[in-house]
């Protein structure tokens, strides 16, 4: 057997969302990042496009961007605005060492479609979060509004052919979180075999 498959599901096991608020105060280093976003260049990918794009903020710099995350979710919900969420974007701003806007690029090649191009991304990610579980990092992949906002756009200078799909947060777990309780359906009930 070329790799340890105890080790590689295991490692697939391992990973597990974690959020800022369960991060200790442990910085996250450059290298570490550099070294995990290397795992993302050999995602899969349609036609050798690797529309990916990493934003990363790091060394106080994350804490900007999320407080402009939290003032951009407050002016997005207006009078609707839920206070907890808001308060929860201004906590992380404080809490997360390191932040990473995941952007997809599209239209490099015509035969090759905007969702394609967004699933390959979506493996990048994956690549990301199992590099992260490796060295012993939290990691939480967020979506929303927020991200897909024309305030968003103008912030992070994304170009015509590129849209923001989610923002990564690194950092290491504090030692005496809970652990989360997981669970996975058993695959008999997620697949059909044809023999």
């Amino acid at each position: 057997m070329k790799y340890n498959l105890s080790d590689v599901f295991s490692l697939l096991e391992n990973r597990q969302t974690i959020r800022p608020e369960a991060y200790s105060d442990r910085a996250v280093q450059k290298d570490q990042v550099f070294n995990i976003l290397q795992s993302a260049r050999w995602a899969p990918n349609h036609g050798g496009t690797e529309p990916w794009f990493f934003r990363v903020y790091i060394n106080g710099k994350s804490r900007d961007f999320l407080d402009f995350v939290a003032e951009t979710f407050k002016t997005l919900q207006g009078e609707k605005l839920n206070e907890a969420t808001y308060l929860r974007f201004k906590k992380r701003a404080e809490l997360a060492p390191c932040v990473i806007v995941v952007s997809g690029t599209f239209g490099k090649k015509p035969n090759i479609s905007e969702l394609e191009e967004t699933e390959a991304v979506a493996c990048a990610v994956q690549n990301i979060l199992l590099a992260a579980t490796a060295y012993g990092l939290g990691s939480f992949w967020q979506t929303g509004e927020v991200l897909y906002s024309p305030a968003m756009r103008t912030h992070l200078q994304l170009q015509d052919h590129e849209k923001a799909l989610g923002m990564i947060y690194l950092g290491y777990p504090k030692e005496d979180r809970e652990e989360a309780q997981r669970h996975r359906t058993p695959l008999e009930f997620k697949s059909l075999w044809h023999e």
